[in-house]
């Protein structure tokens, strides 16, 4: 990558929306030290695997952070359709106040007139 380092891969793609989720692990021989370790975190990073590297270690911790990543997009899912929910059922609501409310005026507007009703609905005078 002429001119750009991994760091600055990692931070341009949890910049965008369409990429911040993907899980990024660095793996190096050469910035081994803790301040790069660090800067690789910091820029987005789940994971800093410095080689040598035990590969069977290397495929389980990918298989376990894509296994977050869906469960995350997952979670993502889900709260999108329970706060589309949640929105419905507020207008419901508010459509179901608002329409006591006018039969309460409507009440209040009429003679009065005693009158009785069942559990059915049924009015009786």
């Amino acid at each position: 990558m002429p001119g750009i380092d991994g760091f600055e891969v990692a931070e341009t793609l949890s910049g965008y929306s369409r990429t911040k989720e993907i899980p990024i692990i660095f793996l190096t021989a050469v910035n081994t030290d803790k301040k790069f370790i660090t800067k690789g975190y910091a820029s987005g990073g789940i994971d800093y695997i410095t080689k040598p590297v035990d590969p069977d270690i290397l495929i389980l911790k990918v298989r376990t952070f894509y296994r977050l990543y869906e469960q995350t997009l997952a979670l993502s899912d889900s709260q999108k359709i329970l706060k589309s929910e949640v929105e419905a059922r507020k207008r419901a609501q508010q459509e179901l106040n608002d329409k006591v409310e006018h039969l309460h005026t409507t009440l209040e507007s009429l003679p009065q007139i005693a009158f009785r009703a069942d559990a059915f609905g049924n009015v009786f005078l």
